[in-house]
């Protein structure tokens, strides 16, 4: 008698196997990667490579958001716009390389955040 390759056999029952492993990433996926990571229900905002990331962010009144600085290098985390920190800035915070800050969004509205050092890094946090 003549045995078969076992190959196909296998291969069926690996695709099998992965298949019952994944799920549908759909729409789920591409809204997770806009959204910020968070760290045990905190909502979190890297600086890196001189931009914050993500660029927008929505969060509900009350919210304190992390800011983490992963450049070697410092920015600042303030309200305002292109390098200009606003008259009446709720907030200017700078943050060394490696540390982090935190600011809570208690206003409903549109927050304006700039780094003072670095004109370019923009971002705007919806206050909900």
């Amino acid at each position: 008698m003549r045995s078969r390759p076992m190959l196909p056999t296998a291969l069926a029952a690996l695709l099998i196997v992965l298949a019952a492993c994944t799920t549908d990433s759909g729409s789920t996926a591409e809204a997770s990667a806009s959204a910020p990571a968070s760290a045990g229900g905190e909502m979190v905002v890297t600086m890196a490579s001189l931009a914050y990331e993500p660029t927008e962010l929505t969060v509900p009144a009350g919210t304190t958001v992390r800011f983490v600085n992963e450049d070697t290098v410092a920015h600042t985390v303030t309200d305002g716009t292109d390098g200009t920190a606003n008259a009446d800035a709720a907030f200017d915070e700078e943050v060394a390389a490696g540390e982090s800050v935190e600011v809570t969004f208690d206003e409903a509205g549109d927050v304006d955040i700039t780094c003072r050092f670095h004109p370019a890094m923009n971002m705007v946090v919806h206050v909900e």
